[in-house]
């Protein structure tokens, strides 16, 4: 698998990086799936801490 990914990744993907073209056109929705989670995380931190902070 790992082959597919270094020789075909630059024709594929039209990035000159490599990780860059893996993360962001191969795993895109992967890559969405966790930036959703760590800020649904943030905002539920934020608001615990608000709610703590008004009593």
């Amino acid at each position: 698998m790992a082959d597919s990914y270094i020789h075909g990744a630059a024709q594929n993907t039209g990035s000159a990086n490599l990780v860059t073209g893996v993360v962001f056109d191969f795993r895109g929705y992967d890559t969405m799936g966790e930036a959703v989670v760590l800020v649904t995380a943030v905002l539920g931190v934020l608001t615990i801490l608000r709610l703590k902070g008004k009593k």
